[in-house]
């Protein structure tokens, strides 16, 4: 049953992430909510898992490639700034790039797969769902990185504007 709620909340936030790309949003310490929650969740999931330990360097690259894609969203996302306020949104580009890696995750990373303990079903729903918890862990941890130190340097070169 857990498996089923692992895979129905990665493709939820999935869904969420492609309905609000575009929309505008502050930034500000609200961004590091999503990251916080996959954190819980997947430490949760790793303790409770049985084959997890096996794993460790299958999904320990996923929160890599994860924290890459947050990266390049954050450099990616539109900056404006009003009142003081340091406001994102999603772009065509980092919305395209979403969608190009959709294929890549499917596809590619299961060739990076270590096998310590053998015995796991690669594509089974639970592995598959706890793959994902690592890579959006990963993301958004990054992203929220990224959206705040960009954040500070728009308003650096705003204030020398002024």
């Amino acid at each position: 049953m857990q498996q089923i709620i692992t895979v129905i909340i990665s493709i939820a936030v999935f869904a969420f992430f492609v309905t609000n790309h575009f929309k505008k949003q502050e930034i500000n310490g609200k961004i590091f909510i999503p990251f916080l929650i996959f954190m819980i969740v997947s430490i949760e999931r790793y303790i409770d898992c049985q084959f997890l330990h096996s794993v460790v360097t299958g999904l320990s690259f996923r929160v890599f490639v994860g924290l890459a894609i947050g990266i390049l969203q954050g450099l990616l996302a539109k900056i404006t700034i009003v009142d003081h306020k340091a406001f994102t949104e999603g772009t065509l580009l980092g919305m395209a790039f979403w969608l190009v890696f959709i294929p890549v995750r499917v596809l590619v990373l299961p060739w990076f797969e270590t096998i310590a303990g053998g015995g796991v079903n690669l594509n089974s729903a639970e592995y598959i769902g706890l793959t994902a918890l690592y890579i959006f862990t990963g993301f958004f941890l990054a992203k929220a990185f990224t959206l705040i130190l960009r954040k500070k340097a728009v308003l650096v070169r705003e204030g020398a504007a002024l």
